[in-house]
């Protein structure tokens, strides 16, 4: 997935790019006589559609130059003994 700067020479070039993106369209803006967009592109094919249509295009962020976060998360829930002991010393005696 890219995070994309598009600019467009107008409102009609806008909402192809929002086609193409299946309207994913972060923001846009007039500047001038041209539109600038951010756009989430989320495959290959949606990329290579955005470079075809003559849009100069600019990446703001690319999903995979980033590692998975997922690498970095425990499987060990290691907030389990803290909540059972909050559920015993709560109010009720424990009853939650």
């Amino acid at each position: 997935m890219w995070i994309i700067r598009a600019r467009v020479p107008g409102d009609e070039a806008l909402r192809r790019l929002a086609d193409i993106v299946r309207g994913d369209v972060v923001s846009s803006r007039r500047v001038g006589k041209e539109f600038v967009a951010v756009l989430v592109v989320h495959d290959d094919a949606e990329m290579e559609k955005l470079s075809a249509s003559g849009a100069a295009l600019e990446i703001l962020s690319d999903s995979r130059t980033r590692p998975d976060p997922r690498q970095y998360v425990s499987s060990e829930n290691r907030y389990a003994a803290e909540v059972e002991r909050l559920k015993k010393s709560g109010p009720g005696g424990g009853k939650a």
